[in-house]
């Protein structure tokens, strides 16, 4: 015998629903950490927010160098354009 939850028998009714949040402990190196605490103290967002968009952009990113695009960043003062690399 099965047994849905009501919040499974919910995404079951409705097939496009998004998955429940997921929690992960992530082990940040001391940099990183450094990074994160700047970016909240210059966003206002949460660590959970800025986490989400940095693998939601890294995701785009990978998929676009994946099809052979270049990823450029031009400078807003100079013009200069720098062609981005993730390794």
């Amino acid at each position: 015998m099965v047994i849905k939850t009501a919040a499974a028998r919910s995404r079951a009714e409705v097939p496009d629903s998004p998955p429940a949040a997921e929690r992960i402990t992530v082990g940040l190196i001391a940099r990183v950490a450094d990074e994160l605490r700047r970016l909240r103290a210059r966003t206002g967002l949460s660590k959970a927010d800025i986490i989400n968009r940095a693998v939601s952009l890294y995701s785009y990113v990978d998929s676009r160098t994946a099809a052979g695009d270049e990823i450029l960043i031009r400078s807003g003062t100079t013009g200069e354009i720098e062609r981005i690399h993730l390794l």
